[in-house]
């Protein structure tokens, strides 16, 4: 028994290992998307695509997503304005993929 106490021990300090590199990496992604990202939190762009087409948003969110074979893409959210420059309860999302397709 104390052998697989010793053998779980070592999983669990393994396991601990994994997360705080997850962890690193998901903050490394975080700071790379902002970097590469040509919009910035706070800044209002028109909406490029979907039903909001033209309308202005505030950019609330950058973010990165994973696509395939190592290669990440930035993300931004965020949130319609109304005509009156307040935000709505309407949300956007769109990434690198979407602008180049839209280009």
């Amino acid at each position: 028994m104390d052998e697989a106490c010793e053998k779980m021990e070592a999983v669990k300090k393994i396991d601990d290992q994994i997360e705080q590199l997850s962890r690193s990496r998901r903050e490394l992604l975080s700071e790379w998307a902002e970097i590469v990202c040509p919009y910035s939190v706070g800044e209002e762009v028109d909406v490029r695509g979907y039903s909001h087409r033209g309308k202005r948003c505030r950019i609330g969110e950058i973010m990165w997503k994973y696509c395939f074979n190592g290669v990440y893409e930035w993300r931004v959210g965020a949130t319609v304005l109304k005509k009156d420059g307040s935000p709505s309860q309407s949300t956007v999302d769109w990434g690198e993929g979407h602008e180049k397709r839209l280009s």
